[in-house]
């Protein structure tokens, strides 16, 4: 589960994981796809900012727990889980993709996670800002978009 604020505000965000499982080293892994939206306050997943305006980005990433019989077992962290305990996964290593996506296609930042992207935004239009997240064998893509007005 992914928790993604902007101006420590949550928001809502679509997220697409890809687990690898390998089979036979070196020759055959299994790829499995899971698509999720984690929504917060509201639906949207179009978030308006005046040009220039200050923009903050954090992510949290946890993994979610229910005891049975003294064991931890993994749940999903959303849905009918009843009062999961969840737990912060501090070693993922992300990644930051913001494309403008009116005008071709073009790419304002490709790169290493930053905090504060209101430099890449420097003109009016819609961007897609996507996160990829590595974590042991998950690869997930958390994305959502800004519109600059």
């Amino acid at each position: 589960m992914y928790i993604v604020e902007l101006n420590n505000s949550p928001i809502t965000a679509g997220v697409e994981e890809y687990k690898s499982i390998t089979i036979i080293p070196f020759v055959l892994k299994l790829k499995i796809f899971s698509n999720h939206v984690y929504y917060q306050n509201d639906y949207n997943m179009y978030i308006k900012y005046e040009l220039g305006a200050t923009i903050d980005l954090g992510i949290q990433a946890y993994k979610c727990y229910n005891t049975q019989n003294n064991k931890k077992i993994l749940v999903t962290c959303v849905g009918n889980t009843k009062n999961p305990l969840k737990k912060e996964i501090s070693d993922v290593e992300y990644t930051l993709l913001i494309k403008e996506t009116r005008r071709g296609e073009r790419i304002a930042y490709s790169g290493e996670f930053s905090e504060d992207i209101s430099s890449y935004f420097s003109d009016k239009g819609q961007y897609l800002v996507r996160i990829t997240g590595t974590y042991n064998n998950v690869e997930s893509a958390i994305y959502f978009w800004i519109e600059i007005v």
